[in-house]
């Protein structure tokens, strides 16, 4: 066991490393790039910030990421469903569920120990999570009938350290789900958009116990109605289509 543990750990240095040791080249790139009149686009603030710290201030605009028309349309579709009369229902959204990057392991455990207070559903490849709480969804490839079981939750809990600037927040809040994150640049970004904040895994959990409005009110300090009208606003498509095509106008 000590061997296996010393080995993963040297992959893992070994990985860094080269990691480490191709930094200097990708600059260069970026800098030839840059010579060559390129410009640059991030989907989210602190990525851009990252970006001009290194290659000069201004570099790097911003377009945050907003809902494709095609996807607009299911969630103009959905309708609002009647609250819940039962225990919250609370999603966890991810490609690979075993990634602790994109899928707090620990944070996801202790939901499932609150037993009959929650109900958690998955959606997902390759779900650990196995308990008398837990639904198992899969990973779900038709967005309509991602985005209509998704309508039907209480909360959906986010806790990825790895994202930018995430898609599924944005869906998941047009369509009036409010959505318990954990600190990162990138959550605080997306929820901000639409008057939002994030939580400490310790409070996500006090959260996730709760009903809908309740949740709402608590991350956007608005009632159900007035989150979802101010959010269907904030991560339209047709904002971020706008602000591409002057963008390039003006190239």
């Amino acid at each position: 066991a000590a061997s296996v543990s010393w080995a993963r750990r040297c992959v893992s240095e070994t990985g860094a490393e080269r990691a480490h040791q191709l930094i200097g080249g990708k600059r260069q790139r970026f800098r030839d790039m840059l010579r060559l009149g390129c410009q640059f686009i991030s989907p989210s603030q602190h990525v851009a910030e990252a970006f001009n710290s290194v290659y000069g201030a201004g570099l790097c605009r911003v377009i945050n990421n907003g809902i494709d028309l095609a996807t607009e349309a299911i969630l103009a579709q959905l309708s609002p469903v009647p609250l819940n009369p039962g225990k919250p229902r609370i999603a966890i959204v991810a490609h690979d569920l075993r990634y602790d990057g994109k899928t707090d392991q620990r944070l996801v455990h202790d939901m499932m120990a609150l037993g009959e207070k929650i109900e958690l559903h998955t959606f997902g490849k390759f779900s650990p999570f196995t308990g008398q709480n837990v639904v198992n969804h899969g990973f779900e490839t038709d967005k309509r009938k991602l985005m209509s079981a998704l309508n039907e939750m209480d909360a959906l809990v986010f806790s990825s350290r790895v994202d930018n600037y995430p898609l599924i927040l944005c869906e998941a809040l047009s369509i009036g789900v409010p959505v318990l994150a954990t600190h990162s640049e990138a959550a605080q970004e997306v929820l901000a958009k639409s008057g939002g904040q994030t939580f400490a895994a310790t409070d996500v959990l006090r959260l996730a116990q709760r009903r809908k409005p309740e949740i709402a009110q608590a991350v956007f300090g608005a009632t159900l109605d007035a989150f979802r009208m101010r959010s269907r606003v904030a991560y339209s498509g047709q904002q971020m289509l706008e602000e591409y095509v002057s963008f390039y106008q003006n190239l």
